[in-house]
């Protein structure tokens, strides 16, 4: 009986079309869908319709997506941010719930491969193309909602007809007297201020694992060609060799002797580049060649400020998700090399401070208040 339930309320919900885009997408892709589907007799919701001051942005966009059968998501470079990834990923999750396509994306801008990686929730849905023209688009999209439809009248048909005529009439009654509740969602504001803590907290760890290594005033620069040439000095001992690698975000930690870096990301295989750090300074912390024993630490660290992106947002449970993307993601690269000539012996360790290029955000209401559960 609750695929009946959902596939009725499908069938009486009393627009066909909830359409999602960034404001810079209204004029002309998004009006001109409307006016278009319009005329041929879909009803369409369109936010920016029923947005006057004093109005509650969340509570428009939900009574929208609540009282419309389908969405057509507007997908371009602009609409990579919180409102329209929450806006999608509430028709995503009624999607998931009746096992049914509800979405018909509009790429605007972007290639498919574009598409995919910007928005990953969406890379099983074929989308239409404003390449083809608007026209053509349109026709599209009619022709393919309209099949929708049909079929999907048919299907509350066909779970109608096996429900008693009694159980029905109670049915439609408390439909019409139940109003869905608003899911307990986290604003933009809360989330864009969780992530810039998170943020905030992991330049705090950086700065104070820096200053135990006493890089700064203490410690002096180096060139970076000074450190190349000691590394190619190291790299032409062909004898036994150890490598120890380590890397931390602040929630995770991962270690190992050998490539323990490429299960988070690609680093060149040498200092040769201060591990990729686009503008690093390179800071000397040790150097001694007693004893017929090289051993020199260095720390690269970067110098301008990690910066972020939200790219989605979805909903799974009591948890929302939000994936988060970085530049500038390297703060530390902690590396050391020792070798002798006298007993062939060599090793090198690097210890990575970073956030990872892509990391996923878990927030968490269980105390009444939206909490930072989980990065990874």
């Amino acid at each position: 009986m609750q695929l009946s339930h959902h596939f009725i309320l499908q069938c009486t919900r009393p627009y066909d079309v909830f359409i999602s885009y960034a404001v810079e997408d209204k004029n002309p892709v998004a009006s001109a869908i409307v006016s278009a589907l319009e005329q041929r007799g879909l009803r369409i919701y369109f936010v920016s319709d029923k947005l006057a001051p004093g109005v509650s942005v969340l509570d428009t966009v939900y009574e929208g997506l609540e009282n419309s059968k389908y969405c057509i998501p507007v997908l371009s470079r602009n609409c990579n941010r919180t409102w329209p990834a929450i806006e999608r990923n509430l028709i995503l999750r009624r999607e998931k719930k009746l096992n049914k396509p509800l979405i018909f994306p509009v790429r605007h801008g972007i290639t498919p491969g574009e598409a995919s990686e910007l928005f990953p929730e969406l890379h099983d849905h074929y989308a239409e193309s404003t390449e083809q023209g608007l026209d053509t688009v349109i026709e599209n999209l009619y022709n393919r909602i309209r099949k929708r439809k049909k079929e999907d009248r048919a299907t509350c048909w066909q779970q109608i007809a096996v429900v008693s005529s009694f159980f029905i009439l109670v049915a439609v009654v408390l439909l019409q007297t139940i109003t869905p509740s608003r899911p307990d969602l986290p604003s933009a504001q809360t989330i864009e201020d969780l992530i810039t803590q998170r943020v905030i907290e992991f330049h705090q760890y950086t700065e104070h694992q820096l200053a135990q290594n006493q890089v700064n005033p203490v410690k002096t620069l180096i060139p970076l060609d000074s450190i190349k040439s000691v590394y190619n000095m190291y790299d032409t001992m062909r004898e036994y060799e150890r490598n120890n690698y380590s890397f931390t975000n602040g929630w995770e930690e991962i270690s190992g002797r050998s490539n323990i870096e490429q299960q988070v990301f690609s680093l060149p295989d040498s200092p040769h580049s201060a591990y990729g750090i686009a503008s690093a300074c390179n800071w000397l912390l040790e150097m001694d060649t007693k004893n017929s024993v090289f051993r020199i630490s260095v720390a690269f660290t970067d110098t301008v400020n990690a910066s972020h992106h939200v790219d989605s947002v979805f909903f799974t449970n009591d948890n929302v998700h939000v994936w988060v993307s970085y530049s500038h993601y390297i703060r530390v690269v902690f590396y050391s090399l020792t070798y002798s000539p006298i007993d062939d012996t060599r090793r090198q360790s690097v210890h990575i401070l970073s956030f990872k290029p892509k990391e996923e955000y878990i927030l968490n209401n269980s105390t009444g208040t939206w909490r930072l559960q989980e990065v990874k």
